[in-house]
C-alpha cells in the first residue's frame, strides 16, 4: 500500500466513513496531485491519524473513505515558543521549521525592540498546517494573537520555561530539568536587538524562568529559535523515552 500523501482535515473520524474533503482540499487531490481512483492517502484530524482511500472521483469532485486507525494522539511534553515577531520571510521560517520540530503553540511577544508589525495569520496558518502535513505529525500548531511581554506569562502553568541568553556561562539545553513528568514547557527567543533591561529584570526575578546559552556565537533570532527548539525536544524525547 503506497501513501500517496498526508492531508489534514478537521473532522471527527471513524471506520468506514466517507469523507467529503473541503473544496480547497479536493482541488489540491485532483489537480495537483492528480489523485485517481483508489489511490491511498493519509488523513489525520489533530487526535487521529487514518489511512483512506479515494472511493469516489469525478472531474472536480472526489470522496474519501476511512479504511482502518493508523495512529494516535500520544500524551507527550508541550513545547511553546515565545518569539518577538521578524520581518515576514525569517518569521515564516521559523514557523515552518519549529512545526516540524514539534511546537504545539507559537505565541508572537511584542517587546520593547521588536521592529515588525502586523503579521498575516492566514498565511502563517497555512504554512503551520503545509509542515504538518509534510512531516508526519498529528497535530497542526496553533499561532497565538501577539500580545505584549507584561502579559505573557501572568498565570502560566508552565513546569519551566527556558530564555536564550548570549552569556556564554549560562548552561546549555540538557536533560537535568527536564523530568520523566515534566507536562508543559516553553521556550521564550528575544528579537534581534535582544531583550530590554525591564525584560532581562522580569526573567531573572521568575523561579520558573532558565537562562540558557545556545554557543559562543551570536545567533539571529530565527536561527536561535530553531536551535533552541531541536535542542529542547530532542533532550526531552530522551528524558521521556518518546
Amino acid at each position: 500500500m503506497k501513501i500517496k500523501s498526508r492531508v489534514y482535515i478537521d473532522l471527527e473520524l471513524k471506520n468506514n466513513q466517507i469523507i467529503i474533503p473541503s473544496s480547497e482540499i479536493q482541488h489540491y487531490l485532483i489537480r495537483v496531485l492528480r489523485c485517481n481512483l483508489n489511490d491511498f492517502f493519509s488523513v489525520f484530524n489533530g487526535k487521529e491519524e487514518w489511512i483512506t482511500k479515494v472511493s469516489k472521483l469525478e472531474k472536480n469532485y472526489c470522496e474519501l473513505i476511512t479504511l482502518k486507525l493508523h495512529k494516535k494522539l500520544i500524551d507527550k511534553c508541550r513545547v511553546d515558543l515565545f518569539i518577538s515577531p521578524l520581518k515576514k520571510a525569517p518569521f515564516e521560517f521559523v514557523i515552518q521549521k519549529c512545526s516540524e520540530l514539534g511546537v504545539d503553540e507559537f505565541h508572537p511577544v511584542h517587546m520593547q525592540h521588536t521592529n515588525k508589525g502586523n503579521l498575516d495569520y492566514s498565511r502563517l496558518e497555512m504554512i503551520a498546517k503545509e509542515s504538518a502535513e509534510q512531516c508526519g505529525r498529528i497535530t497542526v500548531p496553533k499561532i497565538l494573537k501577539v500580545k505584549n511581554f507584561e502579559e505573557c506569562f501572568k498565570n502560566s502553568n508552565y513546569d519551566f520555561i527556558i530564555y536564550c541568553s548570549l552569556n556564554e556561562k549560562d548552561k546549555h539545553i540538557n536533560g537535568n530539568i527536564i523530568k520523566k513528568e515534566t507536562n508543559r514547557v516553553a521556550i521564550v527567543i528575544g528579537p534581534e536587538g535582544d531583550f530590554s533591561k525591564s525584560e532581562f529584570e522580569q526573567l531573572e526575578n521568575n523561579d520558573k524562568f532558565y537562562p540558557v546559552s545556545l554557543g559562543t556565537t551570536v545567533l539571529k533570532s530565527e536561527t536561535a529559535a530553531i536551535v533552541a527548539t531541536a535542542l529542547l525536544k530532542n533532550e526531552i524525547n530522551n528524558a521521556q523515552k518518546i
